[in-house]
């Protein structure tokens, strides 16, 4: 879904103040970004720095969408938020390393962020944050759109910290993690996209949910060491399709797990992550994303 490394030389943005809180709370915090032009029929994609939680805490939840002036949400027949990822500045990401870590996205199937009672993102005042767009118009016009953001963050209290887990049949090999399916198979064949990750540290697994394209059929987290599929997050589709039709729409929803026991996993595991799309017919820019806690 694109890279951070251009965040280090964006202007840093408004930071939020809040006040000191001296006991246990969870709030809703709301972020808007400025207005975001996009050109008739158009694409817009740029990094930012994004405003954040000025208050050490957790974040526990997490949500986007792209509002109009007046802050009502925009469909997917106006400026449609096709991704958006969140990143903290300054910090190794897991699988990757570098100097961004990846930690809530979303795509077409609006896939909240929302962790299990007892665990919580740790963040401090001090940390700052990023974020990567990708907004389409589909209309004749030039529109603009605000990027809104809400999370839901705790503070006065001390949560199990979890930690992201960007899994990515592409991770690591550049700034577009794309591949393409080629078709031209029988009718239900498949074609799969395999990529491994080797657990640096044991834990467990306490939330998830994947990202697809069209045509994809599921994503499934497999741990190749102990030889079982803990988890398969597969797509929704239906709804109203935007047009005219800019990319091949992607699915409405994605399924995902929370659980406060969680999937256990150990140092050494090899996480094998595997996109299954059908193969009668050829998909472009495919992706096969999966981000765990």
């Amino acid at each position: 879904m694109g890279t951070f490394s251009r965040l280090l030389v964006v202007l840093v943005g408004a930071a939020l103040a809040l006040p000191a809180l001296a006991h246990a709370e969870e709030r809703t915090l709301t972020f808007t970004t400025s207005a975001i032009s996009v050109e008739p029929y158009g694409v817009a994609q740029q990094p930012l720095l994004a405003e954040s939680p000025k208050l050490d805490g957790y974040v526990v939840g997490m949500e986007a969408e792209v509002v109009d002036a007046q802050g009502r949400v925009q469909g997917r027949d106006k400026v449609m938020l096709h991704h958006i990822v969140f990143a903290k500045i300054g910090v190794p990401d897991y699988t990757c390393g570098g100097a961004a870590e990846r930690f809530f996205a979303e795509g077409e199937e609006r896939l909240a962020l929302s962790l299990p009672q007892g665990y919580g993102y740790a963040n401090k005042a001090t940390d700052r944050w990023g974020l990567l767009y990708m907004l389409m118009n589909h209309k004749p016009k030039r529109l603009d759109g605000y990027i809104r953001y809400t999370v839901r963050y705790v503070t006065g209290e001390t949560l199990t910290p979890v930690k992201p887990i960007w899994l990515d049949v592409r991770n690591c090999t550049g700034p577009d993690p794309v591949f393409d399916v080629p078709g031209g198979g029988k009718t239900f064949s498949t074609f799969t996209k395999r990529a491994s990750f080797t657990m640096p540290e044991s834990g467990r697994l306490v939330s998830g949910g994947g990202h697809l394209h069209g045509g994809g059929i599921r994503l499934e987290l497999q741990n190749a060491t102990c030889g079982t599929t803990p988890f398969a997050s597969r797509p929704t589709w239906g709804g109203p399709k935007p047009l005219p039709l800019l990319h091949e729409p992607g699915p409405t929803k994605m399924s995902s797990f929370r659980s406060t026991a969680g999937i256990p996993v150990s140092k050494g595991d090899s996480l094998r992550l595997a996109a299954v799309y059908e193969n009668a017919a050829p998909h472009t820019r495919a992706m096969g994303i999966m981000l765990l806690f």
